[in-house]
């Protein structure tokens, strides 16, 4: 549905029930309200950080968009303080003009009561709901039937975390560019199989010393002679590590992100989504790693990343839906399980049930993973594990899980 037939939806005073995440909030707000209109940002106590997030400078502010707040206190589940409340104000804010209710969020009694209020005062008011699964606002107008459509909105990776209030330290901004992306595919190379993974564990033990390890394959040395000279007494890095990648000035910054636990997976499984992010429209922007991110705006110029409250290895979002990738080099299944849990936990946070999330480790058994995890009540298709089988042709296997997704949101 292009944004212009959106157009007829569009209200002047548009009442939102705010919920746990104000991301739908935001969504509906953007998409259903005429210019010059007023948005009214139904809160309860329980949702008092999520209603001044919206209005903030943060969320719909910087639009321009009028937000008006509605207090409901703790009535969150009294019908009568609800349904009085609501038509108290559209009696006296909404006389004039289009009103409409978007109920995605609230509780279930202020859909209901919120609902009725509106619609007896406002027979021809535009309720709408955005629905999760599938990715669509349901849009039902007077008496006719309730249709879905597409919602034609690109939400950004800093907005999305913003309007979360989290912030990307500046001293250690996500990166958009994977680091040294054939070094990289030849480290994965090497952990497709268990014994090549353990001719690598040899290889980073010399490495970390600076030597080159008898172990290291043809193949993989030819590549890392590119980027560093390992025959002096000190390992030098070569002219052209220093003019690929200006972050690397160091052997010590080489050593850290490559004979690591995780950057270099990192930068592999970014490398693989730049791949096909034509395919599976994704801008520059839309996918990065390495997220170090602050609660507080006032503390997003520390210089030390541990300063940061959690880390995100990698995401990508395609209009307002949220992917989120955890990366372990860890083929134990504990490791694997904490690393999915926390990035799920996170991916719920930042984009609400709309989230998708993802693990790239090198288990031999990733459905095994993915079904240790239904017991904890994440089996469904927001959860999905990719291990060592999948390492070799991982752009493939991202693209077939996305291709899932959105057949899940057409059903």
């Amino acid at each position: 549905m292009s944004t212009s037939n959106f157009d007829r939806y569009k209200v002047d005073h548009l009442f939102l029930l705010i919920g746990e995440n104000p991301l739908p909030n935001y969504v509906a707000a953007r998409t259903l309200l005429r210019d010059e209109g007023t948005v009214y940002l139904v809160f309860t106590k329980n949702t008092i950080f999520q209603k001044e997030r919206l209005q903030g400078e943060d969320g719909l502010h910087k639009f321009g968009i009028k937000c008006q707040p509605v207090d409901l206190s703790d009535n969150e589940s009294n019908a009568q303080e609800i349904y009085n409340h609501i038509q108290s104000w559209v009696n006296e804010s909404a006389k004039e003009g289009k009103v409409g209710l978007n109920y995605t969020g609230g509780t279930k009694a202020m859909a209901v009561h919120a609902y009725r209020a509106i619609q007896e005062l406002k027979p021809d008011a535009i309720f709408s709901y955005l629905d999760p699964r599938r990715l669509k606002m349901w849009i039902n107008e007077g008496n006719q039937k309730p249709t879905a459509y597409d919602v034609p909105l690109q939400v950004s990776l800093e907005e999305l975390f913003t309007l979360h209030g989290k912030y990307w330290l500046t001293k250690h901004p996500p990166r958009i560019k994977p680091y040294l992306p054939d070094l990289t595919e030849a480290i994965a190379e090497l952990h497709k199989e268990t014994a090549s993974e353990e001719v690598w564990k040899k290889v980073v033990s010399e490495l970390k010393e600076g030597r080159k390890s008898p172990e290291l394959p043809p193949e993989t040395e030819e590549i890392l002679n590119r980027y560093v000279d390992l025959s002096a007494n000190q390992p030098i890095l070569t002219q052209q590590c220093l003019e690929e990648e200006q972050e690397i000035d160091s052997w010590e910054k080489f050593k850290n992100l490559f004979t690591g636990e995780g950057f270099w997976l990192e930068s592999y499984v970014l490398n693989q989504l730049k791949k096909i992010s034509e395919d599976i429209n994704l801008k520059s922007g839309d996918s990065r790693m390495s997220f170090h991110v602050v609660d507080d705006k006032s503390k997003v110029d520390r210089k030390n990343y541990k300063s940061a409250k959690f880390e995100l290895d990698i995401a990508f979002i395609k209009g307002y839906q949220l992917f989120a990738i955890s990366c372990t080099v860890s083929p134990k299944d504990e490791v694997c399980k904490k690393k999915l849990f926390e990035a799920y936990l996170r991916a719920k946070e930042l984009g609400g049930d709309e989230a998708r999330v993802a693990l790239v480790c090198c288990s031999a058994d990733p459905e095994k993973i993915e079904e240790d995890m239904a017991r904890f009540g994440t089996r469904d298709p927001k959860v999905k594990v990719f291990g060592r089988d999948h390492l070799a042709k991982l752009d493939e296997a991202i693209a077939d899980w996305i291709d899932k997704v959105e057949e899940e949101a057409q059903a």
